[in-house]
């Protein structure tokens, strides 16, 4: 008797400690949508996720109703979403291309290098897009949807102001007109910026960029891939050219490798789907199926790297450092200004 006490009261104090939660009671995963505590075998929405591979089962405990119960789970209310590939709408009103003058000729223009607009002011991308002389610094931000492959409205490129550099490795493009309502409310859009929360749990990602062009005479359309977070500690391999520093701080950088790698990676003869040399922009999937901007490829080479290998992705979500230069880059006169 004195033994089942014992063996009663330690099942007591076990299930006392993981008794939070009562069937049905409302409960929500980081990063996954809100659910009730169900048996495992009544959440079909659960099993869904597990076998999509976008969850793992420890992440879903409930808990016990008695100790003699079966384990509870978190069992999201809604399935999970389609993998459907977005459309170039879905993210080409906040995307830019940048315009230089051609070094060949030195008498027209190509677009290379991809932007993102995060304020009716500025257009943030990297320094990789930002060179030292007259045909490697951009000159106009062409903006919209427009496919600089086939066609280029002059009508829809704006001049730009200045620009300002971070840690050799962002530059924020300020426009020399600010952006209207008109425009934000038809062609362009303020790209919506990813909070800590979306980023959680394993959500759809996409780098989104227009194409590298080999001749610099081409200019190329966007291009977009699938993506999956991988470990940090696989970018360590990751050849840092360009020397970028604070690789290794962190919540700094994020790491990401192609979920499928084509064996055909150009868009055409003269344009490859390069994830750094384009500067790509990482972006989410929502739970409700809109998209926000979680990064911008880390300008660590400038070379075109075709393989599936994993890359960097330098964070503005969740690093405070970066988050502070694109607070405080109007008033902050340490920065530098090229």
């Amino acid at each position: 008797m004195f033994f089942f006490r014992i063996f009663t009261g330690v099942i007591l104090m076990i299930w006392g400690a993981d008794a939070r939660y009562k069937p049905n009671d409302r409960c929500q995963v980081d990063g996954f949508p809100m659910g009730r505590c169900k048996i495992g075998d009544d959440c079909t929405t659960l099993q869904q996720y597990l076998v999509a591979g976008k969850a793992k089962l420890n992440d879903f405990h409930c808990g016990y109703e008695t100790p003699f119960s079966p384990r509870m789970y978190c069992c999201p209310d809604d399935p999970p979403l389609p993998r459907a590939t977005p459309t170039r709408q879905t993210y080409a009103k906040h995307l830019v291309s940048l315009r230089y003058l051609n070094p060949v000729t030195l008498d027209d223009y190509i677009y290379q290098c991809t932007g993102v607009i995060v304020s009716p002011s500025f257009v943030l991308a990297t320094t990789k897009c930002l060179g030292k002389n007259i045909v490697s610094r951009p000159n106009k931000i062409l903006l919209g949807s427009t496919d600089p492959s086939k066609y280029v409205d002059s009508q829809i490129a704006t001049d730009i102001k200045r620009n300002i550099s971070y840690n050799n490795e962002l530059v924020l493009f300020e426009l020399e007109k600010e952006l209207t309502s008109s425009q934000l409310s038809g062609i362009v859009s303020v790209a919506p910026t990813c909070l800590t929360s979306d980023v959680k749990g394993d959500p759809k990602t996409f780098a989104v960029g227009f194409a590298f062009n080999l001749d610099e005479s081409t200019n190329c359309a966007l291009f977009s891939q699938q993506m999956r977070n991988v470990h940090i500690d696989q970018c360590r391999n990751v050849e840092n050219k360009r020397q970028i520093q604070g690789l290794n701080f962190e919540n700094s950088h994020l790491c990401f490798e192609p979920e499928t790698v084509s064996s055909n990676s150009r868009q055409s003869e003269q344009c490859l789907r390069c994830l750094t040399a384009s500067s790509s922009v990482l972006h989410v999937q929502r739970p409700d199926g809109s998209y926000c901007v979680a990064g911008i490829a880390t300008p660590t080479t400038d070379e075109c790297v075709e393989n599936g290998a994993p890359v960097y992705y330098t964070n503005i979500v969740s690093d405070y450092r970066v988050s502070d230069f694109l607070i405080n880059f109007v008033v902050d006169k340490s920065a530098s200004t090229d």
